[in-house]
């Protein structure tokens, strides 16, 4: 379940929707990072190092003080003071600032994203194809408006061994995206497909099925099979319960973040 920001929010006297945005890049995890992004933010480019490590401090006592952040052991004495997203630092890196919508224009916007998944089981221009999808959230519990139409897919190759390499590579080069990394290739059919699904629309909100399977679950969580196999992925959440359990007690080994 998606939770909601109001552009009105603030944390540590900056607009809560650009620290989501700060949180959310896998690459921040030290200070000096969050300093950077202070020095990218139009409002504070030209500020003087002192005011703007100010700014820093007050916004990582804020997001200590949240709970969003907790500081990672050191291996050594003297290296940089590194920082990782609690559970509430994921969510909150994952909400979304849209207004929220009627539940009768959420029902269209689904019925467009499974005419979608059709489209790329069904279209050998996609070479992955969705194997299992589920809606959740506020949409399932049956709320007269929804912040986000919270959807988790699962996709798998339509091929395999040798014709996959050959495939994903002539596919990536076929799309005029510069190689940045050697896994590129393998990723983008992947996400070719995902952005697609989502349509340009910032109130889908699209996840893969392991974060489905290992977030946090309220009381009144619930969700509905859109495909796929529903004992299966029932299965799957029990799971996912376990290992969100023997997960780390502060933050997930692969969390995200800065200081």
């Amino acid at each position: 379940m998606t939770k909601q920001i109001s552009t009105k929010q603030e944390v540590g006297g900056v607009p809560a929707l650009k620290v989501r945005d700060w949180l959310a890049r896998d690459s921040m995890r030290t200070r000096t990072c969050l300093v950077a992004c202070f020095h990218r933010w139009k409002l504070t480019r030209y500020e003087p190092e002192e005011q703007i490590s100010r700014r820093v401090t007050t916004l990582m006592n804020a997001l200590l003080k949240l709970g969003y952040i907790v500081e990672e052991k050191k291996r050594y004495p003297n290296e940089s003071q590194f920082y990782g997203l609690t559970k509430s630092g994921e969510e909150f890196a994952r909400a979304s600032g849209a207004k929220r919508l009627k539940r009768e224009t959420a029902a269209q916007m689904l019925e467009g994203f499974m005419s979608r998944v059709a489209e790329v089981n069904a279209d050998p221009r996609f070479l992955v194809r969705i194997t299992r999808a589920v809606v959740y959230g506020s949409f399932i519990r049956g709320e007269e408006t929804v912040g986000d139409l919270d959807l988790a897919v699962d996709y798998e190759s339509k091929m395999s061994g040798a014709e996959r390499i050959e495939a994903f590579k002539k596919h990536f080069k076929a799309s005029g995206r510069m190689r940045r990394g050697v896994l590129d290739e393998w990723q983008w059919p992947e996400l070719e497909a995902k952005l697609f699904l989502k349509n340009r629309k910032r109130t889908i909100s699209l996840h893969s099925f392991y974060d489905f399977q290992t977030m946090p679950k309220s009381d009144n969580f619930s969700y509905e099979v859109l495909l796929g196999d529903p004992e299966r992925i029932k299965a799957d959440l029990i799971e996912g319960e376990t290992m969100e359990k023997n997960d780390m007690p502060e933050t997930r080994a692969a969390g995200r973040i800065w200081a």
